[in-house]
């Protein structure tokens, strides 16, 4: 499987990031150290660590239960795996204060809700397809940061057909949003 993949990027000219060093194995329970020459985790204090394992949580589960509903059926449909992951989106957000969703960034958008609705969706759809790693703002008391999602072969059947002639990384952009407060 990764080999596929990796040969799917290869074959679009995209290259893979630098491996980065395993983190040292660490006893049942305890958190993993940082391999020799990777930059050590940040520490964070307990409150943070436990909304955050409440968040992970929260997503890990709805994942899990999503994918079981959804492609573990005998009427023999397969869903396509970005609209499996809007069902996630949506159960997520009903949970807690996080949304999320996609955006076209440098092919042909296959719903008209992925088009960059405001302007920052539309800026950050310019910053991925120039190559950025993220884009981010805070506005009126909500955080929202945009990312890249690299598009495989399985994508690009879809998002970019013959006879379009596929040579660089195509993305979609994932935009996360979240309240937060003012500093």
């Amino acid at each position: 499987m990764a080999a596929c993949a990796a040969l799917s990027l290869v074959s679009y000219g995209v290259t893979q990031e630098p491996a980065v060093p395993a983190a040292k194995p660490s006893p049942k329970g305890q958190p993993m150290q940082a391999a020799e020459g990777a930059e050590a985790p940040a520490v964070i204090s307990v409150v943070e660590a436990r909304e955050r394992a409440k968040m992970l949580h929260e997503i890990y589960e709805t994942t899990l239960r999503t994918i079981h509903s959804r492609y573990f059926k005998d009427n023999g449909s397969v869903p396509i795996p970005s609209r499996v992951m809007e069902d996630i989106f949506s159960r997520v957000s009903r949970k807690s204060t996080v949304t999320a969703r996609w955006i076209a960034v440098n092919t042909q958008a296959m719903s008209l809700e992925h088009e960059p609705e405001d302007e920052f969706e539309k800026e950050a759809a310019r910053t991925l397809s120039s190559g950025g790693q993220e884009f981010e703002r805070i506005e009126n008391g909500t955080y929202r940061r945009a990312t890249p999602i690299i598009l495989f072969d399985s994508c690009l059947k879809c998002h970019a057909p013959p006879p379009i002639r596929v040579t660089n990384a195509r993305y979609a952009g994932l935009v996360i949003s979240m309240p937060v407060k003012a500093e």
